[in-house]
């Protein structure tokens, strides 16, 4: 399901001889209205919103993100997304990364904390996946 709400891209990866990966970083689109189920994992994790109207929710506590915030969570917090706006995508760039090389937390369990819905969050017909501007004079936001 998640391929149908979403387009992800891997920009930055520090690879393993394993073929798993220590540190990744991403750029994101999702479509309109649509939401990333609650989960939790035992790795960290940022995102930087480039643009859309979102609501993060971390550990239960909700933040209505705009473009240029960050927001940060650390392993084993829940959280979700979901887009605000209708018609309109949200993009991103989410990092993740193992705390003080330690391999062993790939090991752990991933948890998804809630069903997948159904619902077709389909992209505008004339979106782009790879045209994207960086906007200036954002105002930054810090969790």
């Amino acid at each position: 399901m998640l391929g149908r709400i979403a387009t992800i891209k891997s920009v930055f990866r520090v690879k393993r001889p394993d073929n798993g990966y220590d540190l990744n970083y991403s750029y994101l689109a999702w479509g309109p209205m649509s939401k990333y189920v609650t989960h939790s994992h035992a790795i960290c994790e940022f995102y930087y919103l480039l643009d859309g109207d979102v609501e993060y929710i971390i550990n239960k506590e909700v933040f209505h993100a705009v473009p240029g915030n960050f927001y940060f969570h650390p392993p084993y917090y829940d959280h979700e997304m979901r887009g605000l706006k209708a018609g309109v995508p949200f993009l991103s760039i989410s990092g993740t990364w193992i705390p003080f090389g330690k391999r062993e937390l790939f090991d752990r369990p991933f948890y998804l904390l809630e069903e997948v819905s159904e619902e077709d969050f389909s992209f505008p017909a004339d979106f782009d996946f790879h045209d994207f501007n960086i906007r200036r004079n954002l105002e930054f936001g810090v969790l």
